[in-house]
């Protein structure tokens, strides 16, 4: 399928994708990045998607935001539970691996970051009144962004 969309030059490129898009792509051969910027198969990256089941931007952002308990101590010998229960899932170094995790979300680009409201919807300085009404009353707004639909399935 790959190969076909590269003979016709099709890319799935959406303009501004929603916060739901952005978090169904995949995170491992992000369309967002070039394949210099992201490892996608280094120790702490194989851990993640092998031992944590991350395979989507949405998994690393709620890996990222998980609450820690007050135990918590950011090194290798931290023995909290949340901690415990990576050890018990295979990871060697829960720490190691969530800062890893941290740095691939912040190589996102802000298009397809969801921590990112950018592109996402009408704000004050992208939205437009249009003044000219004759009638002086109706005034319609016009918002210039074009929003991505909210799910990847449909995008096709």
């Amino acid at each position: 399928m790959l190969k076909t969309a590269e003979l016709f030059h099709v890319a799935f490129s959406p303009t501004a994708p929603d916060a739901k898009l952005k978090q169904q792509l995949p995170i491992w051969h992000h369309l967002g990045l070039e394949n210099e910027q992201i490892c996608n198969n280094g120790i702490r990256e194989t851990c993640l998607w092998q031992n944590h089941d991350i395979t989507t931007v949405g998994d690393l952002v709620a890996f990222t935001t998980r609450v820690q308990p007050e135990t918590h101590r950011p090194s290798m010998k931290c023995n909290c539970e949340t901690c415990r229960l990576d050890c018990i899932a295979g990871c060697t170094k829960p720490h190691s691996c969530e800062s890893v995790a941290v740095k691939l979300l912040n190589k996102l680009p802000k298009k397809f970051d969801p921590r990112s409201f950018e592109g996402g919807g009408p704000t004050v300085q992208n939205e437009i009144t249009n003044d000219s009404d004759e009638g002086g009353e109706d005034n319609t707004t016009f918002n210039p962004c074009l929003i991505t639909c909210d799910n990847l399935t449909d995008s096709a």
